[in-house]
């Protein structure tokens, strides 16, 4: 509710054509090129703009030079820009706490995936050894090999050996 406020538009193409002229000229005052560089807040009007042809003109540009003279109205435009800064520097705090937040998770999503990675590698390995102590024990006892021998070359219980029978 405070950030609202009662609006007017202006429709410029349905204005008679001298309407248009001075409304353009009354806006060329908040054009961007008029900014001065080294002062945001601050206007550089052309002598040209304060001829006497654009009496509207003229008491604008004097109530917004009066802005300037005013202490309590630099103090507050001085207080707000401060307040601005402040917000831009914590605002970029937070998007900078941000992206480090999401490289740190993206790390740990990577580490998480190699260990998995490593995991499955180191458990594959396993399987083919054990597969590779089960044929060993095959052909061992294909050949008639003693179970107390094909035990201590395969490493597998007289169970398991015997279930391969």
């Amino acid at each position: 509710e405070l950030l609202s406020h009662d609006s007017w538009f202006i429709q410029i193409e349905k204005l008679p054509p001298d309407l248009k002229n001075d409304l353009a000229i009354i806006l060329s005052v908040f054009a961007p090129w008029l900014r001065d560089p080294e002062q945001e807040f601050y206007i550089n009007v052309e002598e040209e703009m304060l001829s006497k042809k654009h009496a509207l003109l003229q008491k604008i540009l004097r109530r917004l030079e009066n802005a300037t003279h005013n202490k309590n109205l630099l103090l507050t435009l001085d207080t707000e820009r401060k307040i601005e800064d402040e917000i831009d520097k914590y605002q970029k705090q937070i998007e900078q706490e941000r992206l480090q937040k999401e490289q740190a998770l993206a790390k740990e999503k990577e580490a998480l995936a190699k260990e998995k990675e490593a995991l499955a590698k180191e458990k594959e390995e396993r399987r083919q050894k054990e597969e590779a102590r089960i044929k060993l024990a095959q052909k061992m006892l294909k050949y008639d090999e003693p179970i107390e021998d094909i035990m201590h070359e395969t490493g597998l219980s007289r169970e398991e050996i015997e279930k391969l029978n």
